[in-house]
């Protein structure tokens, strides 16, 4: 919370009381809606990731819906599962393998982004690149993250980002 609040740079207060509970709040400027404009925004990466497969991993429902908005407005196409296994499961059932993968690095079940990844590759026996992408800052899982020797984009991560690692990783 506090490395989104300063990315954004949006005030947080907090206050706890042992065996009570924390308040937070957060201090926003209002703006003025008669100066609102809307801008054209110009992606350094052209949208040439039409129609390029996405296997999402994210064991939270919330996180794998926005991501697969942003990549279909990128017109790719997107399968979304929860688990290792279930990508798997799903990939057996729809008969195709994903171009690249997507996961965050900490899922269920003590099951992490490069546990997924590795079972999806052995039982298909393809070498299809990955991203994990992590909400993670311990310097411990940070070391985890690094032994996969994946690209890893933290979280929040910035469309424009994401969207020029997609590119490079698959052309």
């Amino acid at each position: 919370v506090q490395r989104i609040t300063e990315l954004l740079d949006i005030e947080l207060n907090l206050q706890t009381k042992a065996g009570e509970g924390s308040a937070f709040q957060l201090v926003l400027e209002v703006g003025d809606p008669a100066q609102a404009e809307i801008a054209e925004v110009n992606s350094p990466v052209e949208n040439n990731l039409d129609g390029l497969f996405v296997l999402v991993i994210d064991d939270e429902a919330e996180a794998r819906l926005a991501m697969e908005g942003l990549l279909l407005s990128w017109s790719c196409e997107v399968m979304l599962a929860s688990s290792g296994a279930e990508a798997v499961q799903q990939l057996e059932e729809y008969g195709q393998r994903p171009d690249i993968i997507i996961s965050d690095f900490r899922l269920r079940v003590n099951e992490n982004g490069g546990d997924a990844i590795h079972a999806i590759k052995q039982h298909f026996n393809i070498n299809v690149p990955a991203i994990i992408i992590t909400g993670d800052t311990a310097p411990e899982q940070l070391r985890e993250i690094d032994k996969l020797q994946l690209p890893a984009l933290h979280k929040p991560c910035k469309p424009a980002e994401l969207k020029a690692l997609l590119h490079t990783l698959t052309n």
